[in-house]
């Protein structure tokens, strides 16, 4: 083989070479929207948070994002201290009432929250 021809098979080999990377691209991209297209059919909620999340974020709504990821941590944690159980258990009960009630004096003059007005 001369050099000639080897210079002219390099050629060809590399617009074979392009002309396959662009078909590679156009199937991975028919690929990708065959997936999306599958996905958007079998799970539409996932499919419609997966565009939600391609759109670009604002930096002001980044902020307010931060803000409501904050609050949502915030509140489950707040809303067990407020719905949640007064009382460990029995013995915690006993403990934190005891100073108010006693079987041999009965109710006590003293407060649990050491507020005289109650």
């Amino acid at each position: 083989m001369i050099k000639k021809d080897r210079d002219e098979l390099v050629l060809i080999l590399k617009d074979r070479i392009a002309e396959l990377s662009r078909e590679k691209e156009s199937l991975m991209k028919q690929n990708f929207d065959l997936q999306n297209a599958l996905m958007s059919i079998r799970s539409p909620e996932a499919y419609r948070d997966m565009q939600r999340d391609m759109i670009p974020i604002d930096p002001r709504d980044e902020e307010l994002l931060e803000k409501q990821r904050v609050y949502a941590n915030m509140l489950p944690k707040a809303l067990k201290a407020i719905e949640g159980p007064i009382f460990d258990g029995i013995d915690d009960m006993i403990k934190s009432l005891g100073v108010v009630i006693s079987r041999d004096e009965g109710i006590k003059s003293e407060s649990l929250h050491q507020n005289s007005e109650s």
